[in-house]
């Protein structure tokens, strides 16, 4: 993670000293994705010798942000801002191994963040790629497992990732598409008592963008 992320910030720094010879933009933007994780369950415990609930994960729904940006760009070099509101909700499954009726129930977890990102790389002509980092404050964050006697919520307010991006310009109107590993897992903020559910699958974000520039 370190060298990316210190590969970017000499970048911006090389992009500064040329600015003589730069263009400048600003518009707005609206992307849409898929996130990804791979199926996992667990069962839960909260003193950890019952086991009272199986969890498990079940989908995602799509992944959308809107916002502005604003990029500088050089003979062959470019850097780019993005301050957006991204949406999107986490389904899960849960039963309980206590009643005597245990339907499989389905949970939707709502999130809504703020996101902060900084792109920076190459571009020809046309076309650009770039990396760099993402930084997501939590906005507002709605779990029904909250219902639960076993659930402690851990979540963090601040979260970040590290993103891969190729672009292409029609002339005023620009296409993105964007790889992003989230640098967190799927249970990190589901705890049982004092200890995280075991949910571990990676997630990673892959969304395509339409900007405009005014």
């Amino acid at each position: 993670m370190k060298n990316p992320i210190l590969s970017v910030l000499i970048l911006c720094m090389t992009l500064v000293t040329v600015s003589l010879s730069a263009q400048t933009g600003f518009g707005v933007k609206f992307s849409a994705g898929i996130i990804n994780a791979d199926e996992t369950s667990t069962q839960i415990s909260a003193d950890g010798v019952t086991v009272s609930h199986n969890l498990g994960y079940q989908s995602h729904s799509p992944y959308t942000n809107l916002g502005v940006y604003a990029h500088r760009r050089f003979d062959f070099l470019f850097v780019q801002t993005e301050l957006n509101y991204a949406q999107f909700s986490t389904n899960y499954w849960i039963n309980s191994n206590i009643d005597d009726v245990n339907p499989l129930t389905i949970l939707e977890e709502k999130n809504q963040n703020l996101e902060l990102q900084i792109i920076g790389g190459l571009q020809f002509e046309k076309m650009r790629f770039g990396v760099g980092p993402i930084f997501r404050k939590s906005l507002a964050f709605e779990s029904p497992l909250a219902d639960y006697d076993f659930y402690q919520e851990n979540k963090r307010t601040l979260s970040g990732g590290f993103q891969f991006m190729a672009g292409y310009d029609f002339g005023l109107i620009n296409v993105q598409l964007k790889y992003e590993d989230m640098f967190s897992n799927l249970g990190d903020h589901i705890y049982a008592g004092n200890n995280r559910t075991k949910l571990n699958s990676n997630l990673s974000l892959l969304s395509l963008g339409i900007g405009i520039e005014i």
